[in-house]
């Protein structure tokens, strides 16, 4: 059809051009037109799956990328060494760890995960990571439980009644600051920027089929967080790979996935949870590979303490 391939010839126009708000917009409108276009005369187009395809990595509804943190060896050798010293002298107890302390953990174990990647092959820092969710989960937490943290291994849908699939963590960290002792609570989510592609955040995808079900979707959760605050707090998780999970930032999280899960025509009314850091920290379940594979990436998910010179 004449019109979709003029469409399908504008998207791939804009491929070739640098990342920016205004590329976004454009493809945002073009795929809104084409999503709608091919629902109103029943068609698919190969090309236009084919492009979608590619257009996973050519851009973005916000500004940010996957950062691989550097993280001093010897400083992690501190941190680990006097967890190991207080598990020692106190029975398995973990004593506070410092802000400081804290980072240096989870800073780890993001640039573990997508270290792990990039050995792949993958270029993590301009990659949505879309698929990855699963391992990322596994590596990014076990480190934490095999140390002894209290952690949570978390579904989307189990969490938010999000339709589609998503495996994430949460990390509890009793910390010290100001010599006030407090249980923190991180959120982990390794992968977020894939909720972020321009081929699924834009208006036209109520009028969608989703591409592995073939079932009616929605624009993905990066589609709904448009306030300042919202921007800022899925930039801070996107690039860091972790947030504390405040209240205020769990609820951000979950609202974004429960919009993403109301299809076009059906009237429903978000009723708000008691908590939404409680919806996640009491509905963890497992991790999301199965035993075989969490088999294989196990023995290299701890925080290591041999290479004294090694910088991440």
């Amino acid at each position: 059809m004449k019109e979709l391939e003029e469409i399908l010839d504008k998207i791939e126009e804009l491929y070739n051009t640098s990342p920016s708000n205004e590329k976004h917009e454009k493809l945002a409108k073009l795929w809104s037109e084409y999503y709608k276009k091919c629902k109103m005369y029943q068609i698919q187009s190969e090309r236009g799956y084919q492009l979608y395809l590619i257009g996973e990595n050519e851009s973005f509804i916000i500004d940010a990328q996957n950062k691989i943190p550097a993280v001093d060896q010897q400083a992690l050798n501190r941190v680990v060494t006097k967890i190991d010293q207080s598990k020692k002298e106190f029975d398995g107890y973990i004593g506070p760890l410092t802000p400081e302390e804290s980072k240096v953990l989870l800073d780890w174990a993001v640039a573990h995960t997508r270290k792990t990647w990039q050995s792949f092959g993958i270029n993590v820092e301009k990659n949505s990571l879309n698929g990855l969710c699963e391992l990322g989960q596994a590596l990014s937490i076990l480190p934490f439980e095999k140390i002894g943290f209290n952690v949570t291994k978390n579904l989307a849908q189990q969490c938010f009644g999000y339709l589609w699939n998503h495996a994430f963590g949460t990390v509890t960290i009793l910390t010290i600051e100001n010599q006030e002792i407090k249980e923190t609570d991180y959120l982990v989510d390794t992968s977020y920027l894939q909720f972020f592609s321009t081929v699924r955040c834009n208006e036209g995808r109520y009028d969608a089929i989703e591409e592995n079900t073939e079932l009616p979707t929605a624009p993905d959760p990066g589609y709904f967080l448009t306030t300042p605050e919202e921007q800022a707090f899925a930039k801070e998780l996107i690039e860091n790979g972790y947030i504390e999970l405040t209240e205020e930032n769990a609820r951000i999280y979950c609202d974004a996935f429960q919009k993403a899960s109301i299809l076009k025509g059906v009237d429903v009314k978000l009723e708000p949870q008691i908590s939404a850091k409680e919806a996640i920290m009491k509905n963890g379940t497992g991790y999301a590979l199965n035993p075989l594979e969490l088999e294989e990436i196990e023995q290299d998910s701890e925080f290591p303490m041999e290479r004294s010179r090694q910088f991440y």
